[in-house]
């Protein structure tokens, strides 16, 4: 488990998650629909990636939200 610095930029990390996943929706956009199995496992994979960029970034906003409301 990494220890996070007790200022950690949760805003910032947000943000990144935002960035990442509108780079993943982009790419899965980009990629023209065939009925390749390889295609359908890239997408299966950049869905799992985004979605665990959303989580993160909740997880970001919410425990930034929790700091500013006990800080």
């Amino acid at each position: 488990m990494t220890n996070l610095p007790n200022n950690a930029d949760l805003p910032g990390i947000a943000f990144e998650a935002d960035l990442e996943i509108l780079v993943a929706e982009t790419i899965e956009a980009a990629v023209p629909v065939s009925d390749d199995a390889a295609r359908a496992v890239d997408t299966i994979e950049i869905g799992y990636y985004e979605a665990e960029l959303k989580s993160l970034r909740d997880a970001a906003t919410t425990l930034n939200e929790a700091e500013q409301h006990t800080g």
